[in-house]
């Protein structure tokens, strides 16, 4: 069984246009899962030091293990099974961290459907199966009901398409919850331990460099960088929704369109800044902002300077904590980061004292602007088939995100 061509050795499809799964048993390494522009090269733990930006990516793959076939509902096929997931941000994110050597990479390389790293692990994973089938029961007798709570491991598309069946009974339950675990535990988990443990590296090994740097010679472009660290949750979404013939045509209400270029979200309001509590009071001490509302219109403004948006284009183009203010991945790893940044800092023996900024933040790429025109006509229209990206739109659009991070660490601030 061989997919076609540009599906990775560690998928497979039993005809084009089918379902795609990983081969039976497939393991994944943290350097497996990892994207930098000297890999091959040299280890990470060298160049660790330099890393200014980690991208995740827990949406970054749309296949299903092998093993999870016998729970499938009928034939999703491809072009369904893609649009589930955020397939389309990977390619783009690999292209960016391969071209510069200050980025890292980090991709899920399973589906969603295998716990959902943008989604927290449930304790009880058949409890939480049973609600979300009650709830879709529910749903499809016409309540009005959501699936916020119970979708770590979602049944249907977000167009409501089946992907599991539902047990019939406890022992298939069992038998569907043993899969899960078996297939996560070398898959979704290893990513979510191979990311947290990225973090980790970086910090620490940025925080060493802090003693290293030769304040004397040191560009202010070098020393932003070596005192700044973005982490970035990558994701796409298209303003259009599928139906089960395959046609992603049919368009999204008007409030959860993305713009053309992306959505940051930072779990604040329209600004950045901390949403005001729904109940008088504190926010959650679980939910403050994973990043600075003024560093987050940063990244916006480096984000029109690289792709020459005009201040009069802006809301066209970028907004801000609308329709998403970012997830569970964010706002886990902006807690990481939060309880490293204390010891983050270097009282150095000339008498400075260097400290490491960082910060976290959710973006949403607009689908339709990554594939290009041509494949999205191509989703317009029933099929089974996914149509590939325009790779040199792809590449040229990489090349600016690039340039939006170089533009961040030209920046003036400082870090003494």
């Amino acid at each position: 069984m061989s997919g076609p061509a540009g599906l990775p050795p560690t998928q497979e499809q039993d005809h084009p246009g089918a379902t795609v799964f990983l081969k039976a048993g497939t393991r994944f390494a943290p350097e497996d899962m990892m994207t930098y522009a000297e890999k091959g090269k040299k280890p990470f733990s060298e160049v660790a030091h330099k890393i200014d930006l980690i991208l995740s990516g827990p949406h970054a793959s749309a296949a299903f293990p092998r093993e999870i076939a016998p729970f499938l509902a009928d034939e999703l096929g491809q072009r369904l099974q893609y649009d589930f997931s955020d397939i389309t941000t990977d390619p783009l994110a690999r292209l960016w961290a391969q071209s510069d050597p200050r980025v890292v990479y980090i991709a899920n390389p399973v589906s969603r459907l295998i716990f959902d790293q943008n989604r927290p692990h449930p304790d009880d994973v058949a409890g939480m199966l049973r609600g979300f089938f009650d709830r879709l029961r529910r749903k499809t007798a016409g309540e009005d009901v959501g699936f916020s709570g119970v979708d770590t491991v979602r049944g249907v598309t977000f167009g409501n398409v089946p992907v599991l069946r539902e047990p019939a009974d406890d022992a298939a339950y069992e038998a569907l919850v043993a899969v899960l675990n078996e297939a996560a535990g070398r898959t979704s988990l290893a990513y979510a331990a191979a990311r947290d443990a990225v973090i980790e590296q970086v910090i620490e090994a940025k925080t060493r460099h802090l003693h290293e740097i030769d304040l004397s010679t040191v560009s202010h472009r070098d020393l932003q960088s070596a005192t700044t660290l973005y982490v970035q949750s990558v994701h796409d979404t298209m303003n259009a929704t599928a139906t089960p013939d395959g046609a992603v045509a049919t368009q999204r209400a008007k409030p959860d369109r993305l713009p053309w270029l992306v959505e940051l979200g930072n779990r604040g309001n329209r600004q950045g800044d901390a949403r005001v509590p729904a109940t008088p009071g504190f926010l959650p001490a679980s939910d403050p902002l994973t990043i600075p509302g003024a560093e987050l219109r940063g990244i916006a403004g480096a984000l029109c300077t690289a792709f020459g948006v005009e201040d009069a284009e802006f809301d066209a183009a970028i907004s801000i904590n609308a329709p998403y203010i970012g997830a569970w991945e964010v706002q886990h790893m902006a807690r990481l980061v939060r309880s490293m940044l204390p010891q983050a800092s270097a009282m150095r023996a000339d008498g400075n004292h260097l400290k490491l900024r960082a910060g976290v933040y959710q973006s949403e790429y607009l689908r339709e602007t990554l594939l290009g025109p041509s494949a999205v006509q191509a989703l317009q229209t029933p099929g089974t088939d996914w149509p590939m990206a325009d790779m040199d739109g792809l590449r040229a659009f990489a090349e600016k995100l690039a340039a939006s991070q170089d533009i961040l660490r030209c920046r003036v601030t400082s870090a003494l």
